[in-house]
Parts: C-alpha cells; structure tokens; sequence
C-alpha cells in the first residue's frame, strides 16, 4: 500500500516537474524571440535614424544653393537607402525618407481669423462654427502660443473630426489627404492629379506651428534693399536688369511719405504708391487745372508737357513721366485732385526689380506660405483666391521634364506671379502679404523598411536651417 502510494506521489512530483520544465522552454522561447524581435525593430530604429541624418547633411545650409525651395529639388524627393549590420556580413537594413516643407501649410500662430476659418471650412466645419472657433483659437493663442497643432484640442468646440479627421479617415479607410500626384521624374505635382478634394482634410495636415523663411536668399551677391526702411538715396539706387534706374529723388521721396503712415507689407504695395505725395500736392494744387491755357499762374495737367510739369515744386522728370502715363492711361483728368492717382511704379517696372527689393531684414519671417511646395486645396482658399486662380498657380510652378515645350518652373521671386495668367494686382496685394519663394523649417520623416517592405521603426523631427547650423525644433519617435 505505502509503495503505491510513493509511486504515485512520484508521478505526481514528476507531472508538476514536466509541467514547469515545459512552461520554462515556451517562456524562454517566447522570451528569446522577444528579444529578437526587440534587436531586429532597435536596428530597424537605428536604420530611420541613419536616413534622418543624411537628409540632414542634404539640409544643411551650405548645400542651399538655389534662391527658392520647390518640390523638383533633391531634397523634396523620397528617397531610400540601406546600411550594413556591423556585427553579421551581409545583412543590411533599410530606410525611407520623406521631407516635407512646414511653410506649405498655414501656421496656427501667426494665420489671421480668415484664414483659420478657411482651415476649418477645408476640414469639414460649416461656415457659422469655422468662424467662432477661428475667434477661440486666435484668443487662446493670445494668452499662450500653441506649441504644437494637437493643443487645438484645448479649444472649446474643437471636435476630433476637425482635428484628426473621421475613423475611416485615420484608419485609412477612406483617404481625404492634400493634393499627392507627382511626377516620378520631378515629384511635382501634375495637373491632372492635382484637383481640389471635396472630402475634408484635417487640421492635423494643414496646419502647423513651426514655418519660418527668410524671405531674402542668404546666399545672394546683392542683399535686396528693405522698401520699408531704405532712405531716399538707397531708393534711387535701385535699377533694373538693364541698369536703368527706376525711382528718382521724387519718387523715393513719395515713396517714404507714403510708408510712413502704410508700412509696406508686400512689395505689390508699391503699387498703390502715389507719384505727387500728399505734401507735393498740397503745395502745388493752387497751380493747377485742368482746362484752358497754361499761364504762368496755373498749369494744364491735360495739355502739359513734362518740362512744364517739372517746375512745379516737389516735380522732377520722373514724377512728370507718371502724371503723363497716368493721363493718357485715362484719357485727361476730369479734377486736379485726380492727379494723385498717378503712381510711382508700373506692373511691368516691379516685375523687373522683384528680385532686388524686400518688405523684411535678414532675419526668419514665422508664418509664410511658400508658392513653390503649397498643396492646391490650401492655396485655394487663401485671400483673394479660388481654385481656378490656384490651379493656374500650381500649373505655373509645375516643371514637366516629360515636355520640351514646357514653360513651367519654380518661382524665383514673388513678382513673377504677375505673370500667371488670371492672377491680377489685386489678388496679389491681398495674398502677397503671406507668400515667400523659400523655406527654413522642413518635416523629416524616416522609417525602417523590414524585408517584407513593412515599416517597422519611425522617427520624426522638425528641423530648421535658418541659422549656421540645422537645428532640431521638434522630435518624435515609436
């Protein structure tokens, strides 16, 4: 009896034995091919991390060679790569990388309430919420900047849908994301492809905290001359392609009277500049008329030549020239006081100079939009635009290296979009104020590529390159 018992006690002990020895090689199973797992995703991490660096290397500023940042150049394209386990010959790991430019969204801390509204209408709000939340938004920042574009949710009505977007937009099944066509030779955007979207697109894609340009290219042999500081000798020097000078003393004269109760804040503003400023016309209007013979008393802005303009006080050739212009554009004056419509600068003459004047110092501007890499649905609904004005925009800047015959390019400097067909002085003067050609602040996006293509590892940072060195603003990881 006591042997049976013993011998079941063993089978017993030896069960519970079996039992453990077995729980022990799943668990150290299961542990080892976690920390195999952990290795593999640590390499994969360090594979994103290898390509992050090197696109900072592209970034650097020394390598910022052209006077504008469009998406047809190096560093706007994706790009892949791999780099070699130091401890197993042979095997190798790979890395994407995606740069995105933050001036091609609107920053949430510097974007007035209509332009904030236009985000919330693009992001699915109706008219009456996209203007009392854009009011909320601009009274929370008032008190504190937003130091990333997830505090919106802090805002009284701000919903998870305006923010994020729907679940079927975060989980990929239905996709409402910004204008992605690209040529594969260019990565720019081809017309056919680049079509505003109906679905909404979430604050979250806009919207950003971190755009920063200097409006004046740093690599430049002329610094372009501040139109909104520049003393009158510094005005009249200033020429065009051909060296012919555009302003003389009068004209730069008018030109500081009238900034000194407008501050210029684009240099479209130029153009509303009047050639006899106030001061000039309040000398000289009791000399003159617009009927009858000129006397020695009073001269006949209609009949007048620019000899007898220049001896008026306050005249010299330059503004005689813009009176004249300006009358025979109008066909005569009909009132003395039209004369102050005349202006100091012409469309085509602004053009010629764009390139060598600026309404900014040295320094990064937060909040520009940059024309050459802003997505179409954006552009559209910024002030004084619309989607066939976007459209034209886009096509303009778009370069098709598939057509010889193709006129598109980035744009250099913001006069050049006087050129666009369809867009007018008066689409530029309410739109110039936001705009630049250039970018400081870009988003780098790298992953880990497994072999099976999945992306294991990602880093993300903000980087600006404003000042000597690229700097890291923003950092995330997972």
């Amino acid at each position: 009896m006591r042997r049976g018992l013993s011998l079941i006690a063993t089978l017993w002990i030896l069960a519970v034995l079996t039992v453990l020895a077995t729980e022990f090689i799943y668990t150290a199973g299961i542990e080892r091919r976690i920390d195999s797992n952990f290795l593999e995703r640590t390499k994969m991490f360090y594979a994103a991390k290898a390509g992050f660096e090197e696109t900072l290397l592209l970034l650097k500023p020394e390598n910022d060679e052209t006077p504008y940042d469009s998406l047809d150049e190096e560093w706007a394209q994706e790009r892949e790569g791999e780099i070699e386990d130091a401890l197993n010959e042979g095997v190798t790991y790979r890395y994407r990388v995606v740069v995105t430019d933050e001036s091609a969204r609107v920053n949430l801390n510097t974007a007035d309430e209509g332009v904030l509204a236009a985000m919330l209408i693009l992001a699915g709000a109706d008219e009456e919420t996209a203007k009392e939340l854009a009011s909320a938004i601009v009274q929370r920042r008032q008190q504190k900047p937003f130091r990333t574009v997830g505090e919106l949710a802090e805002v009284e009505g701000m919903t998870k849908e305006l923010l994020y977007g729907t679940e079927g937009y975060r989980s990929g099944a239905s996709t409402s994301t910004m204008s992605q066509g690209t040529s594969q030779e260019t990565g720019y955007p081809t017309g056919e492809e680049e079509t505003a979207t109906q679905q909404p697109i979430p604050l979250i894609q806009t919207l950003t905290v971190f755009s920063a340009a200097r409006p004046v290219d740093p690599n430049a042999e002329e610094r372009p001359i501040n139109i909104n500081t520049a003393d009158v000798d510094q005005l009249t020097g200033i020429t065009d392609e051909n060296g012919r000078q555009i302003f003389t003393k009068a004209e730069a004269e008018a030109i500081v009277e009238y900034r000194d109760k407008n501050p210029f804040r684009s240099i479209f503003d130029l153009l509303d500049v009047p050639a006899v400023s106030q001061s000039v016309y309040d000398q000289v209007k009791g000399r003159l008329k617009t009927s009858g013979k000129s006397d020695e008393k009073r001269i006949n802005i209609n009949t007048a030549d620019v000899n007898q303009l220049r001896s008026l006080p306050g005249f010299d050739e330059g503004v005689a020239e813009d009176v004249i212009r300006y009358r025979d554009q109008i066909g005569g004056y009909r009132s003395v006081g039209q004369i102050r419509e005349a202006k100091v600068i012409t469309e085509e003459e602004l053009r010629s100079i764009a390139d060598k004047i600026t309404v900014y110092d040295d320094k990064p501007v937060p909040g520009l939009i940059n024309i050459n890499t802003v997505p179409l649905e954006i552009l559209a609904v910024l002030p004084g635009m619309d989607e066939e004005k976007a459209a034209a925009i886009v096509n303009a800047r778009t370069v098709d290296q598939n057509n010889p015959e193709s006129s598109g390019k980035p744009f250099q400097n913001l006069g050049e979009l006087l050129d666009v067909e369809g867009i007018n002085v008066e689409t530029l003067k309410q739109i110039g104020p936001l705009l630049t050609c250039r970018s400081d602040v870009f988003r780098i996006e790298s992953y880990g590529v497994a072999p099976d293509g999945k992306e294991v590892a990602y880093c993300m940072g903000i980087v600006d390159r404003s000042g000597q060195r690229v700097q890291i603003k923003f950092w995330r990881e997972r």
